[in-house]
């Protein structure tokens, strides 16, 4: 179990993208969702965008089990209800990263 975690949380230090001094945050990024695919967690929820194509999200505890699948039409928006706590989320083909919905 722990060597999972492990290699779940190496996974996402690998995969993340830096958010550069300054740079906008990501509730703003979602709000100005362009051609590329969005993930973010909120107050109880997930909200997955699609941007310019049609994009499968798929969300992960940090053990590494799969809960959802979410597929999302181009130009579309999804809020699923989470439960507190740490998720992965991977955007097939795109990138993955974590989430935290509070």
């Amino acid at each position: 179990m722990k060597k999972v975690l492990a290699i779940l949380i190496a996974l996402c230090a690998v995969t993340a993208v830096p958010v550069a001094v300054g740079a906008a945050q990501p509730s703003s990024r979602i709000e100005n969702a362009g051609s590329e695919p969005q993930a973010q967690g909120g107050k109880g929820t997930v909200t997955f965008v699609a941007g310019d194509e049609d994009a499968t999200f798929r969300l992960y505890s940090v053990t590494g089990q799969l809960l959802r699948t979410v597929k999302v039409s181009a130009q579309g928006r999804v809020t699923i209800d989470m439960p507190k706590g740490f998720y992965l989320v991977k955007c097939a083909g795109h990138w993955s990263h974590k989430v935290v919905v509070k």
